[in-house]
């Protein structure tokens, strides 16, 4: 598969540079993409496949600190979605789509809160992390949460990442991703999503774990705004065999959310979903196509 693009920053007017990759369709519909946890840029080729199929021009940015982004020091949720639109402006784009998977899906909800419909066409999260409860016990947690994950990253995660050897960082990733379905561990024995996920992966730890380390504070912390506030359509997607984002967690969001409307997968994972169901997912997206969501049958991507 042809990878160009992937390389390109961006001097925003405050000083910090955005990184961003570029997949499918140069000349479709635009799609802002945005990454999960532990995650960079490059998870954008994940959607290149199914991009081109339907015409659409995917950019992924890496958030502040992560692969080829400059740290953002106390960063809120709602600083992102005008870090998107300044992009948008400075390569003359008037319209554009959101997509968030994991935990990206929260940054592609602040933009739905803020911006403007004239230039956010439509919003997509896929397998979407949901905020943390309010209150003192919501508040332990996320600070728990985000302890544990800064001290895993710093003591395995970028040392791996580091290593010359991929297959070192290689090993404790997928090792670590492998799960009791039978799906997930088949797309891990593809050696093309692999390597992808360890690319997109190994990437955020370019300058080491505080970029990573404040995208999960960021996420821990209160998002500035409430799911039930926002006032556009959100389309959802997420298998209902997933372990890392359970069916249940985006039921609730549905239901909070005033316009948005969930598309469960059978049988589909956080992973087993970037494999099959990206050309249905971007055609729901960008055509709203009432064909994607029959939940049919797709060749696996990676096979």
């Amino acid at each position: 598969m042809s990878r160009p693009r992937e390389n390109e920053t961006l001097v925003l007017s405050s000083g910090n540079t955005i990184g961003l990759a570029h997949y499918g369709d140069l000349d479709g519909p635009v799609v802002f993409y945005f990454h999960g946890q532990g995650s960079s840029r490059l998870e954008g080729v994940w959607w290149a496949k199914p991009a081109e199929a339907v015409g659409a021009h995917i950019i992924a940015l890496d958030r502040p600190g992560v692969g080829l982004s400059s740290v953002q020091p106390n960063r809120k949720m709602l600083d992102w979605p005008l870090v998107v639109s300044e992009v948008a402006q400075r390569i003359n784009i008037d319209q554009f789509y959101v997509l968030g998977g994991e935990l990206g899906g929260a940054y592609a909800l602040a933009c739905a809160k803020e911006l403007s419909p004239d230039a956010l066409k439509g919003v997509g999260v896929v397998s979407c992390d949901p905020p943390m409860p309010r209150g003192r016990i919501g508040k332990m947690a996320g600070s728990l949460q985000s302890w544990v994950n800064r001290k895993a990253y710093e003591k395995f995660f970028v040392p791996a990442a580091k290593d010359p050897d991929p297959a070192v960082f290689r090993k404790l990733s997928v090792d670590g991703a492998r799960t009791s379905s039978k799906r997930d561990n088949a797309l891990f024995e593809n050696a093309e999503f692999r390597d992808f996920l360890v690319d997109s992966e190994r990437e955020c730890y370019r300058q080491g774990g505080q970029g990573v380390t404040d995208d999960v504070r960021t996420y821990v912390k209160d998002w500035g705004f409430d799911i039930w506030n926002i006032s556009v359509k959100v389309d959802m997607w997420c298998g209902d065999d997933g372990r890392y984002c359970p069916i249940k967690v985006n039921r609730s969001m549905e239901d909070q959310i005033d316009h948005a409307r969930l598309v469960e997968f059978e049988g589909e994972t956080h992973f087993s979903i970037l494999a099959t169901k990206g050309e249905q997912i971007l055609r729901g997206l960008l055509f709203d196509d009432e064909k994607s969501y029959d939940h049919p049958a797709q060749k696996d991507a990676y096979n």
